[in-house]
C-alpha cells in the first residue's frame, strides 16, 4: 500500500479545517453567527418590538443613544438570567450614562409566551431598574425574523418542547443604531461596564 507524504495529507487536512471553520475564525455556533454577520461596525436591522406600556416600536426608534442590546425569554432554564444578573450589576456601576447616554433594552424571542402582562409583571419584580427598557419581538418568530437577527450575528433554535436556544451575546450599539461591540455572555460585569465606558464619549 502506497502512503501520501505527510505533508501532503497535513496541507489536505489544514485546507478542509479552514473551509469547514470559515478561516479558522469559527469553532462554535455563536462563532459561526458573528462571522456570518460580518465586520464590525455594522449596521442593526430594524426588528420591530412590543415594549409593555409603550407599544409597538422598532429598533431604530432608540437612535440618538447607545444601547445595550440582549435577546432572552422568561422561561430560559438558565444562561438568560444569568446574563440579566450580570447586566444588572453593570448598570448599576453606570451611574452618570444610564439613562441619558446609555440604554439597556432587552428583547423576548417568544412572545407567545412572554406577552406584555408577563413581561411588565417579571420587570416589576425585578425592580424595574431605571434606563432599562424590556420588550419582545412584535411577531412570532419567523423566517424574515430569524434572517434579521442573523444580520446581527444572533442564531436561534426553537425545539419541540418550547426551549429556544439563541445566541447569548450583548451588543452595543452606537448613535447611529450601528453594532460597535459585541460582548460574549461569560464577560464579567466589571469588563463590560470598563468597555462601555470606553465606547461612550
Amino acid at each position: 500500500m502506497r502512503y501520501l507524504p505527510a505533508g501532503v495529507v497535513l496541507a489536505a487536512w489544514l485546507g478542509l479545517a479552514g473551509w469547514w471553520t470559515s478561516g479558522f475564525r469559527v469553532f462554535t455556533t455563536d462563532g459561526a453567527a458573528l462571522s456570518a454577520a460580518g465586520p464590525l461596525p455594522r449596521a442593526a436591522p430594524p426588528l420591530a418590538l412590543i415594549v409593555p406600556g409603550s407599544g409597538p416600536t422598532t429598533l431604530e426608534a432608540f437612535r440618538g443613544r447607545y444601547v445595550l442590546l440582549t435577546f432572552m425569554y422568561l422561561h430560559c432554564p438558565d444562561v438568560c438570567h444569568l446574563v440579566t444578573a450580570r447586566l444588572h450589576r453593570a448598570q448599576a456601576a453606570l451611574t452618570g450614562l444610564v439613562p441619558e447616554r446609555v440604554v439597556f433594552l432587552s428583547v423576548s424571542l417568544d412572545p407567545e409566551r412572554d406577552t406584555a402582562a408577563a413581561l411588565e409583571a417579571h420587570w416589576q419584580s425585578a425592580g424595574a431598574p431605571n434606563g432599562w427598557i424590556v420588550g419582545r419581538l412584535a411577531r412570532p418568530l419567523d423566517r424574515a425574523q430569524i434572517r434579521d437577527l442573523a444580520r446581527l450575528g444572533v442564531w436561534v433554535d426553537r425545539t419541540a418542547d418550547g426551549r429556544i436556544n439563541h445566541a447569548a451575546f450583548t451588543f452595543l450599539l452606537d448613535l447611529e443604531g450601528r453594532v460597535v461591540e459585541v460582548f460574549r455572555p461569560e464577560l464579567p460585569a466589571d469588563s463590560l461596564v470598563a468597555a462601555v465606558r470606553r465606547a461612550v464619549p
